[in-house]
């Protein structure tokens, strides 16, 4: 693994189509290669340069790549959290989310969303390993998902910087904003309680508001309001809810 690793950070995979072909094949052969590789990758956020829309969508494609299989025992945190949440693409998705060029972010929101449905990947792996090893609400594998969730959160690009692009003008950004809201609320269930939503105004557009064009883009976001509604609603018969306001 070494010295496939020491290949992979070799490779000039921002700007040579070759190199980027290799490298994932590299990964997809090696799943527990990519949190190692994506640990020292530095993602360019200039919105002029080609060069970065080619780099974002390899973090994309590596991220998009199976998880490692799991042991009968929980990896070290460390280890889990640079598979699923690498800090470098963490810190370039907040970084990409602040600036006002509607191309950056909706191609933040695309890795950002990557991002979370590895986890979701990672939480449905450590749920059947846990119905596997038929533990308690006390086990390691639950302890483990426990633990996890505050790290995400922590390390995470914060939810509030992908909210108000979810009634954006542009229905790509409306899209992929809605996409990793919903998806936030699947990998991160506690954030059903943490942020409050205006239901009632993304009903009112995804629904009520007739499309400008019609486009099956407004269907999709359609779907992933309901989505998102659907979790918050499995996460309250779950939880209970804060006092109000949290």
């Amino acid at each position: 693994h070494q010295r496939r690793l020491h290949v992979v950070r070799q490779l000039a995979v921002p700007t040579a189509e070759g190199q980027q072909e290799l490298a994932l094949r590299i990964c997809e052969a090696c799943p527990e290669l990519v949190g190692p590789v994506l640990a020292r990758t530095v993602i360019d956020v200039r919105a002029d340069q080609t060069a970065c829309y080619v780099h974002w969508a390899y973090v994309g494609r590596v991220l998009q790549l199976p998880v490692p299989a799991l042991g009968a025992l929980p990896p070290p945190r460390a280890t889990i959290l640079a598979h699923t949440a690498p800090e470098p693409v963490c810190r370039a998705v907040a970084k990409a989310l602040a600036p006002s060029h509607a191309l950056l972010q909706y191609v933040a929101c695309a890795v950002c969303a990557c991002m979370l449905e590895r986890m979701c990947a990672f939480r449905r792996a450590a749920s059947q390993a846990a119905q596997a090893a038929e533990e308690g609400p006390d086990g390691p594998w639950s302890r483990c998902r426990a633990s996890l969730e505050l790290a995400w959160r922590t390390r995470h690009p914060a939810i509030e910087l992908v909210a108000p692009r979810k009634l954006k003008a542009w229905a790509r950004q409306r899209e992929a904003a809605l996409r990793v809201l919903a998806l936030y609320m699947e990998a991160l269930p506690g954030t059903a309680f943490a942020t409050h939503w205006d239901a009632g105004s993304l009903l009112t557009r995804a629904f009520l508001d007739p499309p400008p064009t019609g486009l099956h883009g407004e269907r999709v976001s359609q779907m992933l309001v309901l989505r998102m509604l659907m979790s918050a609603s499995v996460d309250m018969l779950r939880n209970e809810p804060p006092p109000w306001p949290a």
